[in-house]
C-alpha cells in the first residue's frame, strides 16, 4: 500500500516589496521562505512592468503568467488549501510561480486578456536548453450588478520546445503529467496519478471556466484538456479533468471580483472579530469536487498495457471546508478531503488508493 506522510509544513512564507516608479513603471519582488520536503525556498515573483499604454501593460521577469480563474486567484485568497487538481496541472505546464516570462496583458472593468512567452523556472537545475511555451488567457464578465457578477474564461498553453537535459538530446525529450492530492503535506512528493515520462515533441493544454457570485453565494468550475504529441510512432496521448466548487458566506459578506486579475478575492468581514464589540468576523462554508484522468488507451485489468497506452490513473477528490476570517489579514481554514484513485500497473494489477485527510491552516496576509 501507499503510506502518505502526515504532519505540518510552512506552506508559504512570502516576504517582498512592490511599488511604482516614475508614474508608468511598477515592480514586485517576493521571496518564498516556506515549503518542506520536495518544496524548496525560492523567488516567487520578480518583475518590472510598464503601464504607460492605457489598458495595455507589459511585464517581464519571473512570476506566475496569467492562466485561468484559479491560477489568477492569489494563494492567500484560495477557497481551499490548494487549487483544484486540473487547474494546478494546467498552470504547471507553462506557468506557475517563479516562471521566466514576458507578458502583454490588458483589462478594463469587464474583460481580461493576456498572452505570455514563458521559459523555465527560477532555480531550475539539470536543464541545458530551457522549455519554451506560449500561455494565453481571456476572461469576460458579462453580468455586473450590485448583487451579482458572472464571468466566463478560456485559456491555453502550447509548449513548442521541450527542455533538453544535455547538448544534443532533444530526440530523447520526455514529458510527465502528474499530480498530488489537493494537499501538499507529504514530504515524499507522492503523486498517486502520473503519466510517467512520455517521449514528446509538443504539449498542448486548453481549458474553459465559468465563475460568479450572487450576494454571499459563489460558484466556479471548469473543464481542461491535455495532449502530448509523441515521437515514438504511437498516437498522441490525450487526458482531461474538471472541477466544480462553491461556497456560502453565512455571515452575509460577498466575495469581491477583481477586474485587474479576473478572479475573486476573500470576503471582507462586516464585523471583524472583537470580544468587546461581539464581532465574529466572516464565516464561509465551502465544497469542491474534482476529477483528473491520466488514462489513455489503458486497456483492461489483469492484462498488460496496450501498445501506446498510458495508465496514469484517475483521481477523484471530494473536499468540504470551513473558513473563518476574523479580519482582513487573518484567516483559518479547516478542510476534510476524500481522495479516490483508480489505476492499473503495467501488468494489469491494481494501484488503486483511498485517502482521507483533515487539514488546518492558519494564515496571515498583509
Amino acid at each position: 500500500g501507499i503510506d502518505v506522510d502526515s504532519g505540518e509544513n510552512l506552506r508559504r512564507a512570502r516576504f517582498g516589496a512592490g511599488g511604482t516608479l516614475f508614474t508608468d513603471w511598477s515592480y514586485e519582488f517576493i521571496y518564498d521562505f516556506g515549503g518542506s520536503g520536495s518544496e524548496t525556498t525560492g523567488i516567487s515573483s520578480a518583475f518590472i512592468q510598464y503601464n504607460g499604454l492605457g489598458p495595455v501593460h507589459l511585464r517581464v521577469g519571473a512570476y506566475a503568467p496569467p492562466e485561468s480563474f484559479e491560477d489568477a486567484t492569489s494563494a492567500s485568497d484560495l477557497l481551499f488549501l490548494e487549487r483544484a487538481q486540473p487547474t494546478d496541472v494546467a498552470r504547471g505546464i507553462g506557468g506557475a510561480d517563479g516562471r521566466d516570462a514576458a507578458t502583454v496583458f490588458a483589462y478594463d472593468a469587464n474583460y481580461f486578456a493576456a498572452l505570455s512567452y514563458t521559459g523555465g523556472m527560477t532555480g531550475q537545475t539539470g536543464i541545458f536548453d530551457e522549455q519554451q511555451a506560449l500561455v494565453g488567457r481571456f476572461a469576460y464578465r458579462f453580468v455586473k450588478t450590485d448583487d451579482a457578477n458572472l464571468a466566463v474564461g478560456a485559456d491555453s498553453t502550447y509548449v513548442f520546445k521541450l527542455p533538453d537535459i544535455a547538448p544534443g538530446t532533444s530526440a530523447l525529450n520526455t514529458f510527465t503529467l502528474g499530480e498530488r492530492p489537493e494537499l501538499n503535506v507529504d514530504d515524499n512528493n507522492i503523486k498517486l496519478v502520473s503519466t510517467g515520462g512520455l517521449f514528446a515533441t509538443k504539449v498542448w493544454q486548453w481549458g474553459v471556466e465559468a465563475t460568479g457570485n450572487w450576494r454571499s453565494l459563489y460558484a466556479q468550475g471548469g473543464y481542461y484538456g491535455f495532449q502530448v504529441d509523441r515521437r515514438t510512432g504511437f498516437d498522441n496521448a490525450s487526458f482531461d479533468g474538471w472541477y466544480a466548487q462553491a461556497s456560502w458566506v453565512i455571515t452575509g459578506e460577498a466575495k469581491e471580483y477583481r477586474a485587474d486579475r479576473g478572479a475573486y478575492t476573500i470576503p471582507k468581514p462586516n464585523e471583524p472579530f472583537n470580544l468587546d464589540k461581539a464581532g465574529i468576523g466572516a464565516w464561509e462554508l465551502a465544497a469542491r469536487y474534482s476529477v483528473l484522468n491520466f488514462n489513455d488507451n489503458a486497456g483492461s485489468a489483469g492484462l498488460p498495457t496496450p501498445p501506446g497506452g498510458v495508465r496514469g490513473g484517475e483521481q477523484k477528490i471530494w473536499t468540504a471546508g470551513v473558513n473563518w476570517y476574523p479580519n482582513t489579514a487573518v484567516r483559518f481554514m479547516l478542510d476534510y478531503q476524500h481522495t479516490n484513485v483508480d489505476r492499473l500497473d503495467a501488468l494489469g494489477g491494481s494501484l488503486s488508493a483511498r485517502l482521507d485527510a483533515v487539514s488546518l491552516r492558519s494564515q496571515v496576509s498583509f
